[in-house]
């Protein structure tokens, strides 16, 4: 998202390497919702995994609806949903860990 604001008016070889980037994110979100465990074998998921990864996951995966050849001004608003739904979810986390260790 901070590349899409700082590379909106850009044409430079920048663009081209976050789009790449942009892509392999989306192949891997798709790819992990399918088979929701952090190190993507297939096994039963962890209860960590299942209550903040798999979630973060395929909620991630279904809002990233930004294609991968779009403008670099529109990264901020089609990555926003995405990016809000793993942010939930780090929080998420965060909170647990932290009740855990008290």
């Amino acid at each position: 998202m901070s590349a899409g604001d700082r590379l909106a008016n850009s044409r430079s070889y920048e663009v081209e390497e976050v789009r790449v980037r942009l892509a392999e994110l989306k192949v891997y979100l798709k790819e992990r919702s399918s088979n929701p465990t952090i190190d993507g074998h297939k096994r039963a998921a962890t209860i960590l995994e299942s209550a903040f990864f798999d979630p973060a996951v395929r909620s991630a995966s279904a809002h990233f609806c930004l294609r991968v050849n779009a403008p670099a001004s529109q990264w901020v608003s089609g990555l926003y949903e995405a990016s809000s739904d793993i942010s939930y979810y780090v929080c998420q986390l965060e909170a647990h860990i932290a009740e855990y260790k008290h």
